[in-house]
């Protein structure tokens, strides 16, 4: 069974006024094991990795080529522009 939200920003906020786990589980009527389990997760976000670094197969005057291939794709429809594999055999 799934905890509902409520509870379990309860159980955060119960948390930093100090209570014990055992004593949360017994004010919100659920496990200790639940309230440990809300309570000790980390709820900060987490960056997504990504573009960073990112690595091209395509160098140098090939990607120039590729990249004016895709920018003029903008402003075609879009069942008309360069898919991957016509992008390589171009």
């Amino acid at each position: 069974m799934t905890t509902p939200v409520r509870v379990q920003q309860s159980i955060r906020q119960l948390e930093t006024k100090g209570l014990t786990h055992t004593q949360i589980a017994k004010e919100l009527g659920v496990s200790r094991t639940t309230v440990v389990k809300y309570a000790t997760r980390d709820y900060s976000p987490t960056p997504t990795a990504g573009r960073e670094g990112s690595r091209s197969l395509v160098v140098g005057e090939y990607a120039r080529k590729a990249d004016e291939w895709l920018e003029a794709d903008l402003r075609m429809p879009r069942k008309q522009r360069h898919t991957a594999r016509r992008v390589h055999e171009r």
